[in-house]
């Protein structure tokens, strides 16, 4: 129990003296009393008249014990504020009345009440228990709103809707205000960026953008306006996506757009969807070289196509693929659109080679057609793409106008091993002009390879060896063959003749480089054999010598890394590096070196006896046929049918050496056969060279080892026949 006593002021009776008894208060606890009691007490105080002893001076009061509450006061938010409580606190006793204030400090706002209380109004609260009040404070925001416009999520190709929707795995566009930090980011001056798993970080330029809550990879910022963007994959299936952009705390509202899983759009040089469009020649694709199929002088590189032309058409929205490729990553292998497009040029349907993703970007599709005979020439030829029923925008290549300028008429054969010859008769060829012979299929594979013999009827070229474009294994395949030809008149494509099949390459039971090992081993006692032949004709020059003697060196080199990896097959070593990628030698390299060492040695004992009885001219000066200089590698290159259709038909038995084969056989000097010789060893070194030049498609750079070796070798060998002749 609680008695409060209050001392109040009295006037004694003499003289009128007024004692003050004040600014007294005591609280003292009791026992044993019951409320609503009395207690007197008395109080002697002091003064001018003396001490005065005045009972019963004060009455008090006994209440009953009250209940006691607390008041917990609390801020959250981005923000700053004071949050105070009147009556001041914090505890109370039951059944009081509580009026809490929140005050925001400079740059802040104050968002609501939590706890206790609701809402942005007023705050009361009634003590009749614990309590506990808690005021947002969020800092003022200076950014300003980001939107995105009716109709702002387009396609990032043709940047025009050409359906109602877009499809799940595409590139989009994205337009709006305040889309970004005002970074401008584009390739490839900038991003994207690829995390450690190969895929694109979602965030760039400070923005962020999700469809029905999956982060978008964003690939590029060209201005605060415009966003581009791959839609997730995983959307596939669904009718439509939420789209919100953030950027800086500061979300858009959201943005409902349709999906479907067909939305084709191509690329046009200017952005617009329409005009020149980003369409390339494929043949100098092949050779790293990007040239658009416009008219000459029009942008580095541009040059018209002709009919018989294979050209690659750049867009986006074809729809699913296989195998799938994940949101946000460059695909792996030649990954190929489930649902094929039909191509028109100029009006005129045209054969598609190729329809699947590109290697080097997310969400952008490649098709690859064949410019179809009777197409109609000109600067703004017409291409059109439509799959599954839906139709893209229409962008323009340039055309050569006229007839064909080259033509095929007929193969020497339908079915050759690699390495072999193919005689390809037509007309149109120009010995003086830049000319290739490409082979390829529908399955991705690409190759031109360099004629060894060239007149204005007929190319001889080697037929190269197949490599699978989705694996990187040498096998066997049909294929179509062209030619093109680069004169001061422009580049121009024969048409494609196609069912040429590429036979498979021998796989002799030694192997693991045993047969490589052999083959150089040849190739550097034949380069010991030139320095000694040479001596004292012609060809015995101080830069033949160093020549030699280089070229000796660095089979030198090669042999002891190679006898390396036959006699431990878990090593390896490193040849060299090209387009990025390292060159590194195993035991299953080699194994391939000696299929292709075998397949040339092959084509070798295949050649038609020697007719002939001049030599060709192979140098300003001329060299009797019985010159013993001369006729040593003639009587070498003789002996090759012979040594090794034994050695083949036996399929290389360990302990043979090709050593043979750099050593006469016969006597004589065919001089056909020399010729035929060099045609084959060299034409075999420029298909290894043209599969180095491919080194940064997926299929080429796996068997990067095997080229790189099969080139070194080939081209000494060819080298010294040259010499030799």
């Amino acid at each position: 129990n609680v008695v409060t006593y209050v001392f109040y002021t009295f006037t004694p009776g003499a003289g009128n003296q007024t004692i003050t008894v004040s600014g007294i208060q005591a609280n003292l606890t009791y026992s044993g009393l019951s409320p609503g009691a009395t207690v007197t007490a008395t109080v002697t105080t002091g003064g001018g008249i003396g001490a005065v002893t005045i009972p019963n001076l004060v009455v008090g009061l006994v209440t009953a014990t009250g209940t006691q509450y607390t008041l917990t006061t609390g801020t959250s938010g981005t923000g700053s504020g004071t949050v105070s409580a009147n009556p001041a606190g914090p505890t109370y006793p039951a059944g009081t009345v509580v009026t809490v204030t929140a005050t925001p400090h400079a740059g802040s706002t104050f968002a609501g009440w939590s706890g206790g209380c609701s809402g942005t109004g007023a705050c009361t609260v009634t003590m009749n228990s614990n309590q506990a009040v808690t005021a947002t404070f969020n800092l003022t925001s200076t950014n300003p709103a980001v939107t995105i416009n009716p109709g702002g999520i387009v396609n990032g190709a043709s940047f025009t809707l050409t359906s109602s929707s877009l499809a799940p795995g595409s590139i989009a566009a994205v337009f709006g205000s305040n889309l970004t930090d005002g970074t401008v980011c584009v390739p490839d001056l900038c991003g994207p960026n690829f995390d450690s798993n190969g895929k694109v970080i979602p965030t760039m330029a400070g923005a962020q953008v999700s469809f029905n809550g999956i982060a978008a990879p964003i690939l590029s910022t060209p201005s605060p306006s415009q966003l581009n963007l791959q839609i997730p994959v995983e959307l596939a299936g669904a009718a439509s996506a939420t789209v919100q952009v953030t950027v800086k705390g500061q979300t858009s509202a959201p943005s409902t757009l349709s999906l479907t899983p067909l939305s084709p759009g191509l690329i046009s040089v200017n952005s617009s969807g329409s005009g020149q469009g980003a369409i390339l020649n494929d043949k100098d694709a092949n050779q790293g070289v990007q040239s658009l199929v416009a008219s000459g002088g029009s942008a580095p590189n541009a040059h018209t196509a002709a009919p018989g032309d294979v050209i690659e058409i750049y867009g986006t929205g074809l729809g699913a693929v296989t195998p799938s490729v994940p949101t946000g990553m460059r695909p792996q292998g030649l990954p190929q659109t489930v649902t094929k497009p039909i191509v028109t040029i100029g009006g005129i349907p045209a054969t598609v080679a190729f329809s699947g993703l590109a290697g080097c970007c997310v969400g952008l599709n490649q098709v690859n057609v064949v410019v179809p005979a009777g197409t109609p020439g000109g600067n703004a030829v017409p291409v059109v793409l439509s799959i599954g029923g839906v139709q893209s925008n229409t962008v323009t290549i340039a055309v050569a106008s006229g007839a064909l300028p080259l033509a095929i008429t007929s193969l020497s054969s339908t079915s050759l091993a690699p390495f072999n010859l193919l005689t390809i008769t037509g007309s149109g060829f120009d010995p003086s002009a830049a000319t290739s012979v490409s082979f390829s299929n529908n399955a991705g594979f690409s190759l031109s390879v360099p004629p060894v013999a060239l007149s204005s009827t007929s190319i001889t070229v080697p037929v190269p060896f197949y490599i699978d474009p989705t694996t990187g294994t040498l096998g066997a395949a049909t294929v179509s063959v062209a030619v093109a030809l680069t004169s001061g008149a422009g580049t121009f494509t024969s048409n494609s003749v196609s069912g040429f099949q590429i036979q498979n390459l021998p796989k002799p039971a030694t192997s693991g480089g045993a047969v490589t090992l052999d083959f150089l081993t040849g190739v550097a006692n034949e380069a010991v054999n030139l320095q000694t032949t040479i001596k004292g004709n012609a060809l015995d020059t101080p830069q033949m010598d160093t020549a030699l003697s280089n070229q000796l060196s660095n089979l030198q080199t090669l042999i002891a890394l190679v006898t390396q990896v036959v006699q431990n097959p878990t090593q390896t070593f490193t040849l060299g590096s090209i387009a990025g990628n390292t060159i590194n030698v195993g035991a299953a390299d080699l194994s391939n070196v000696d299929r292709l060492i075998i397949g040339m040695l092959e084509a070798l004992a295949a050649l038609p006896p020697a007719t002939a009885t001049t030599l060709p001219t192979f140098s300003a000066t001329s060299i009797s046929p019985q010159d013993s200089g001369a006729c040593a590698i003639g009587q070498a290159a003789g002996g090759i049918a012979d040594a090794l259709l034994q050695y083949t038909q036996s399929e290389g038995p360990a302990g043979v050496p090709l050593d043979p084969i750099f050593h006469a056989a016969q006597t004589g000097c065919p001089a056909q056969t020399i010729n035929q010789v060099s045609q084959v060893v060299a034409g075999s070194a420029a298909v290894g060279s043209a599969t180095l030049a491919l080194a940064g498609a997926p299929a080429a750079a796996l068997a990067l080892p095997t080229a790189a070796v099969q080139s070194v070798t080939m081209t000494a060998s060819g080298g010294e026949i040259a010499v030799g002749g």
